[in-house]
């Protein structure tokens, strides 16, 4: 988006909550269980789970970072929305991105 400054931060967070996301269905079948923990379905969770701790970990490391350089302006978002006159903010963006053009990518 032309009006965020750097979103490769978010972008990451949300590629390690896909692949978080993408562990749950070995997780979930791990919790299959017949008698009281058979031997079988419960050693599923041993390369999944510390994988997962990890991506949590980085994911959370990340969040706080990405939040820690958060500037809010509360007023300017009251003016915007004000100014807005209810238009939808992807329309304002589309509006802006062609005035400033899009910002350049890595390169």
């Amino acid at each position: 988006m032309p009006h965020k400054r750097n979103p490769e931060r978010s972008e990451h967070l949300d590629t390690l909550a896909r692949l978080a996301r993408a562990q749950a269905g070995v997780m979930l079948e791990a919790m299959v269980q017949i008698h009281e923990r058979r031997r079988g379905g419960w050693k599923a969770e041993w390369p999944v789970f510390p994988e997962l701790c990890l991506l949590t970990s980085s994911a959370l490391a990340l969040a706080i970072d990405l939040v820690r350089g958060l500037e809010v302006r509360t007023e300017r978002m009251r003016a915007n929305v004000d100014g807005d006159r209810g238009l939808l903010s992807e329309r304002v963006l589309s509006a802006y991105a062609a005035r400033v053009g899009k910002a350049p990518g890595p390169g």
